[in-house]
């Protein structure tokens, strides 16, 4: 054995034995917030809450940091390119994977929606996000470097990638939601940079092996690729059970199988690179980038497969009342309640509710369908006569159209005061009652939400709009698909 492979060795033991303090000390860190704020949250001004937040997320990649430079003495990675490699995980998260999951695919639309849709977008759109991107500042960033020189540099870059992924990732879902007590915000933090440093270290380790191996970079890239996606999916599911099932101690038992989940990552890695070592691969590897055609094939397959499983997802439900001639469809995020409900009232009296709908998520509003009878040469009633509040303020009409129909829209806003949550504070509603006729029916479709949400939800409404048809069969049953 050469004086260089006893080292490996040794800086391998070196790195496992540094996970593993770092775990320990995930743990404290977590305990400590659970103590110290259980039920505090961060209720400052955003500048103050922001920097605070940061630091808190901070805290769990400094502690891997840390431990990882005080163990891995013999044959450091440069402290620069590990800074690096953390900025470069960072900069993926917040330019790539944040825009890519929300905005191009839209999976927080649909995701929890139903339990093919979790899995499905799990396995097909957000691992498959992550891991490409992780690919990509591994095998492009750092793969070709000198400091690149053994099997173990694969897993640290890696690692420390995801980390910089962790923290974007905590920081996005941790500002949304202000109401997080410090033991949620640990939680997010090390549950992220669990997670995210181990799927960074595998993926890292299996690229990195291919650079001393006679195997092929476009194989082992792919491995890399579909082990992260597969893992990264597996611990979707499994996490996602837990806070299902209702568990009291669900935070807990999430950050267990996060810490599970890592370990077991780690302890593959090692042992894997150590017999990896005993083959003495140490030499100097000339690298000329080029693109891998079989990866480039797989990000292909991938995105046809993501761009199905999303346009699926927020192509939504399908109502269609072929009694009354109109189908449209609505996102998964738009729950029907009861027509029946006693907070909703109708008008005018005659009309036959089709549809009634919430928005619970962010941007709140609600949506309803209603249709009544009228004849041709009957006088039709005046505009005025549908808004179904005492007091309208701003009322105006324009012309819209719906799938060659013409119709009436009033827009309009009052002030609710009857609502048990407006009790104190009276709610101002701004509302959109768009009205069509056709065939001796009246259709009648309410937008309604409060000032702080209307125009957020408007892209919404706007999407169930264009999708209405105007069905010219008559009779049948309502359904739902």
């Amino acid at each position: 054995m050469t004086e260089k492979t006893s080292k490996t060795f040794t800086r391998i033991r070196n790195i496992l034995k540094a996970g593993l303090w770092n775990f320990v000390f995930q743990i404290i860190f977590l305990v400590i917030l659970f103590f110290a704020g259980y039920s505090v949250s961060l209720n400052f001004s955003p500048p103050l809450r922001g920097i605070l937040l940061a630091a808190l997320i901070l805290i769990p990649s400094i502690i891997w940091t840390v431990f990882f430079y005080i163990r891995d003495r013999l044959e450091p990675e440069p402290l620069s390119y590990i800074f690096i490699s953390f900025l470069a995980g960072m900069s993926t998260a917040a330019i790539g994977i944040l825009p890519i999951h929300r905005v191009l695919f839209r999976v927080h639309e649909w995701i929890y929606e139903s339990v093919s849709l979790f899995v499905a977008g799990s396995f097909l759109v957000t691992a498959p996000i992550v891991c490409l991107l992780l690919y990509t500042v591994i095998r492009y960033g750092f793969y070709p470097l000198k400091e690149f020189d053994e099997p173990v540099d694969g897993m640290v870059y890696g690692a420390f990638t995801g980390c910089g992924i962790a923290f974007v990732l905590s920081i996005f879902k941790l500002w949304l939601n202000p109401d997080f007590t410090l033991f949620v915000i640990g939680y997010t933090a090390t549950t992220h940079v669990l997670v995210y440093s181990g799927i960074g270290a595998v993926i890292g380790f299996i690229i990195g092996k291919a650079k001393f191996q006679k195997i092929s970079i476009n194989k082992e890239s792919i491995l890399g690729i579909l082990a992260g996606t597969v893992l990264l999916g597996i611990y979707h599911l499994l996490n996602e059970f837990i806070f299902v099932r209702g568990f009291s101690t669900a935070f807990w038992l999430s950050f267990v199988l996060s810490l599970l989940y890592a370990f077991l990552i780690l302890l593959f890695c090692t042992r894997t690179m150590q017999q990896l070592t005993k083959k003495d691969m140490h030499k100097t590897v000339s690298v000329t980038l080029k693109w891998d055609k079989g990866v480039i094939i797989l990000i292909v397959l991938l995105l046809i497969a993501g761009g199905i499983t999303a346009h699926i997802g927020s192509g939504g439900k399908e109502f269609r009342d072929t009694e009354h001639g109109i189908t449209f469809r609505y996102p998964h995020s738009l729950s029907r309640f009861p027509a029946a409900d006693p907070s909703y009232t109708i008008l005018p009296q005659s009309a036959t509710i089709l549809f009634t709908g919430l928005h619970k998520t962010s941007p709140a509003f609600t949506f309803s369908v209603m249709v009544h009878p009228f004849k041709e040469k009957e006088e039709k009633p005046d505009l005025i006569s549908y808004i179904d509040v005492a007091q309208p303020e701003n009322f105006t009409t324009k012309k819209i159209q719906i799938d060659n129909l013409t119709g009436q829209r009033l827009v309009y806003s009052y002030l609710q005061t009857t609502t048990a949550s407006s009790a104190y504070f009276p709610v101002y509603k701004q509302v959109y009652k768009d009205i069509f006729s056709k065939e001796g029916k009246t259709y009648i479709l309410t937008y309604e939400a409060t000032s702080e949400n209307f125009q957020a939800g408007l892209e919404i409404y706007r999407n169930i709009l264009e999708s209405i048809e105007w069905l010219q069969k008559q009779g049948g049953n309502n359904n739902e698909i």
